[in-house]
């Protein structure tokens, strides 16, 4: 056996191992990774044609017949092994995200086909002419003068595939750049070499070894795959999404979020809800494939998937989500049990609708509060056009403005002693006034902080601007007792927490005890050994510390028995319940237990006298809430507290 068949065996073991694992995991599914699918298969097909050519060439006993079926995958070798090259360019613009731009370009399209178009020709031309491949008498194989505009074609492909890599190589990362690059000069080599010795070939060997190269560096299933779904994962939709966004690429969204996933999860178990996941997604596939909208499936966690298209095919994607919507309208069986899911599904053209990788990302993560219509297909436009969608979207951008031009101000609601009859400590409360949506609430801008890490020089600025405040003569001309300032999640678990705080300490005349920190129960459970370690030595420097929110959650007793607390804040959820007597039993035995403690009670969201009274009369200590007095800016704060504390 020649060494050419060698070779191709293992071309053909190399890529038949990559095509089955393509194949049994599902790795074809979506635009691009369809693309590299028929990549591989063009090689595997050019390899088993050329392996097929070497066996007829090498049998000495060949006949006329026989003759002519090895011209046949001759021809068939070279129309493969030609069209692999186009078909290589279409996956390097679909995995960096121009490939829109050969849809909506005539001259684009006819740069990319038409050369192909000439090697179809020419090979259709040696049919009468012999002037690309012949045989003689002997039955040798020649190559022809016309076999030159074969590689020369073969070389423009290369050449214009790096272009597109070096021409938009700032829309993908540079190690998938220099991989993708490697077409170019592997090729290049086993040309030359082809061309010096025509019957050593080690272009199929070479294109074997490089689509294996391209699958584990630039597909990368394990880091783009959902195995519980068998779609694509969320990092590959964000890698999606930012790709789209730098290359200007138009998509067409269908979100769709079963938004009783977790109670779901929670009364069939895991393995019931992954083959539920699994069902919903088989759905989408058949869905898709009915549709016909060539649409990547994506599976994003927590019951949220996203079909995507980069074709404008907004009513077939409207068609699949009422058609999921019918499949979910009934209760689903699995084993004996029966479920009834819960949906919401809206359709988003990027960028029309929304601008930004980030913000769509954040659309998402809020879909539950920006939709809410179930089992019914909503377009964005609807909730699109709202101030609070707007304001929500651009969060990031909002906070970041708020940061860089001095935007938030701290305000401070006064607490209302109940046994000095006084106002003697307030809360410090962060506020944002943005110059483009004004006012913008708290339970707003502070989750979304929590998530970018931007609350970490939010919660910085507020340690410096309310001791700059206590420092000042203003504030000590009151005679206050302590100011609260509220702790964040992410606060509580900086290794560098207390330092911070030390050193604002011993920058000013402010000592430890005139701070009260307020913690959640949240806060405290988020990673209980470093809380608890800032706490203690927070707490040994002579910072006092409340519990906030206590009610709204488990409210884990330990807690409140095991910290240095000294204040427990009863939430405004309970005082809302005070009318009805079951809860005001609740109500009672909660106060007189804390009490028990020798820990003081302090009541949130007051806003009447006659919720102040019945308080006041269960013996809790601190009363604070709208009926006393809102949140107030610092100047209007001080006049408060002098004006209603020289009436006492």
């Amino acid at each position: 056996m020649s060494a050419n068949f060698h070779l191709d065996l293992c071309a053909i073991f190399l890529v038949s191992v990559l095509l089955i694992a393509i194949i049994t995991r599902r790795l074809y599914r979506g635009r691009t990774n369809m693309v590299f699918f028929v990549l591989v298969l063009s090689v595997l097909v050019t390899a088993v044609l050329d392996l097929y050519a070497e066996w007829l060439a090498s049998n000495n006993n060949i006949g006329q017949s026989s003759l002519l079926f090895r011209t046949f995958i001759d021809y068939l070798y070279f129309i493969f092994r030609n069209i692999s090259s186009p078909i290589y360019i279409a996956y390097v613009a679909s995995i960096m995200g121009v490939w829109y731009m050969v849809r909506e370009k005539r001259y684009l399209q006819i740069l990319w086909i038409v050369p192909f178009l000439i090697d179809v020709v020419v090979l259709t031309l040696n049919l009468f002419t012999g002037w690309v491949f012949s045989y003689d008498d002997n039955r040798a194989y020649y190559r022809g003068p016309l076999m030159l505009v074969l590689f020369v074609v073969a070389f423009y492909y290369m050449v214009a595939s790096l272009i597109v890599i070096v021409r938009f190589r700032n829309l993908g990362k540079k190690e998938k750049n220099i991989m993708l690059g490697l077409f170019l000069p592997i090729n290049v080599v086993a040309v030359i070499i082809q061309m010096i010795n025509p019957q050593l070939r080690l272009d199929i060997i070479g294109a074997a070894i490089y689509t294996v190269i391209v699958a584990v560096s630039v597909q990368r299933p394990e880091e783009y795959y959902d195995y519980i779904t068998n779609t694509q994962s969320g990092m590959a939709f964000v890698n999606e999404l930012k790709m789209a966004q730098r290359a200007a690429s138009p998509l067409c969204l269908n979100i769709i979020r079963i938004t009783n996933n977790k109670s779901l999860r929670a009364s069939i178990g895991l393995e019931k809800n992954t083959y539920l996941l699994r069902s919903i997604a088989d759905k989408l596939k058949y869905a898709n494939d009915m549709m016909r909208t060539r649409a990547d499936i994506f599976y994003l966690d927590d019951g949220i998937f996203a079909i995507v298209s980069s074709e404008h095919y907004t009513k077939r994607m409207e068609d699949m989500a009422k058609m999921l919507i019918g499949y979910v309208s009934e209760p689903i069986k699995i084993d004996k049990m029966e479920v009834l899911l819960e949906v919401k599904s809206c359709i988003v053209e990027f960028p029309r609708d929304i601008q930004t990788a980030n913000s769509l990302i954040n659309f998402i993560n809020d879909i539950d509060d920006m939709v809410t219509e179930k089992n019914h297909l909503v377009a964005i436009e609807k909730v699109a056009s709202t101030k609070d969608f707007k304001m929500k979207n651009d969060m990031n951008t909002i906070i970041e403005k708020g940061i860089l031009y001095k935007k938030f101000q701290m305000y401070y609601q006064p607490i209302y002693s109940v046994k000095d009859k006084k106002f003697l400590s307030g809360e410090a409360l962060i506020r944002l006034i943005d110059g483009d949506y004004g006012f913008v609430s708290p339970g707003l801008f502070i989750p979304n902080a929590e998530k970018t890490g931007a609350i970490h020089q939010i919660g910085d600025y507020v340690f410096r601007d309310v001791f700059r405040f206590m420092d000042s003569d203003e504030y000590k001309e009151l005679g206050m007792d302590y100011i609260e300032i509220n702790l964040s999640v992410a606060q509580c678990i900086e290794y560098d927490l207390v330092d911070k705080v030390k050193g604002l300490i011993e920058k000013t005349n402010i000592r430890a005890n005139q701070i009260n920190l307020e913690i959640t129960e949240t806060a405290v459970d988020y990673d209980p050994t470093i809380t608890d370690s800032n706490i203690k030595k927070l707490s040994e420097m002579g910072f006092t510390f409340s519990l906030d929110d206590y009610g709204t959650g488990y409210s884990n007793i330990r807690r409140v028995v095991s910290l240095p607390i000294s204040l427990v804040k009863i939430d405004k959820s309970l005082v809302d319940e005070i009318d009805d007597p079951q809860m005001w039993i609740v109500i009672t035995n909660t106060v007189n237990m804390i009490k028990s403690m020798n820990k003081k009670v302090l009541v949130e969201g007051v806003e009447d006298a006659r919720t102040a009274e019945r308080f006041i009369e269960l013996g809790c200590d601190y009363i604070q809430g709208f009926y006393y007095s809102k949140p107030l800016p610092e100047k209007d704060f001080i006049e408060f507290v002098k004006r209603e504390n020289a009436q006492k």
